[in-house]
This record gives structure tokens, C-alpha cells and sequence, in this order.
């Protein structure tokens, strides 16, 4: 069974925690502790919702799949299918400020608008990128 050997507590409200353990009992922990956190992230991303403000303030644009490409840090460039002041066409967006990834894409909320992809464009292949 782990000996706790020393909590050392920090002026920040932090502790250091040393254990003596086995290398069965380490192995035990540190899958516990990664499935705690897998587990963890899935329920925050499932629990984060877009608040009414941002929905009632910012525009939905959709975008076609597989369009997304990171310009910098801040900005991706997209094909945007239905944007209200650039209609159809290649968008660079405002500075992103939220990513979620789904299965048909990544949702960008960016300081004026939230881009979505849209689930009924296919994705382009490679020998579509080609053309």
C-alpha cells in the first residue's frame, strides 16, 4: 500500500504530495488519473453550451468542411457557404476565441461570429484539392 512520505503545502494554496509506491500501485494511479481527466473533459464538453447572449449576438455562419485553415495563432480562413456581409467565398475570420471540435469539423466562435460546418457539404479529397 502507497506511504505518504511529505505534503509540503505552498504559499500559492498548492501541496506537494510524495508517495512511496510500487511500480504496480504507480501504474494504478496514473491510469486512474488519466481517466478521471478523459472523463472529465467529455462531460465539460458536453456541458458547455453557447450562452443567449453570444447566440443573439453573433451570426451563424456556415462553412463548407474541411475549408478551415489556421492563417496565424488567431485567424483561420474558411469557405464560408452563407456569410451576411461576404455571401459565399473565402472568409479569413476576426480573431478566434473559442474552438469545439465535432465530427464534421471544428465550431469557431470568433468576436463577431460563430462558424459551424456544414454537416451536408462532403468533405474535399485529396484529388479534389488537386483540380
Amino acid at each position: 500500500m502507497a506511504e505518504v512520505k511529505s505534503i509540503v503545502e505552498h504559499e500559492d494554496g498548492s501541496a506537494t504530495l510524495t508517495l512511496d509506491m510500487t511500480s504496480e500501485e504507480t501504474s494504478t494511479l496514473l491510469s486512474w488519473a488519466l481517466k478521471e481527466a478523459i472523463n472529465n473533459a467529455i462531460k465539460m464538453d458536453r456541458e458547455y453550451q453557447w450562452t443567449a447572449t453570444q447566440k443573439d449576438s453573433k451570426s451563424i455562419v456556415r462553412y463548407r468542411q474541411g475549408s478551415a485553415q489556421w492563417e496565424d495563432d488567431d485567424h483561420i480562413s474558411v469557405y464560408a457557404l452563407d456569410h451576411p456581409k461576404y455571401g459565399e467565398g473565402i472568409v479569413r475570420t476576426s480573431t478566434v476565441l473559442r474552438v469545439r471540435a465535432t465530427a464534421f469539423g471544428g465550431i469557431y466562435e470568433t468576436r463577431n461570429s460563430i462558424y459551424v460546418p456544414d454537416q451536408h457539404t462532403p468533405r474535399q479529397t485529396n484529388a479534389e484539392d488537386q483540380e
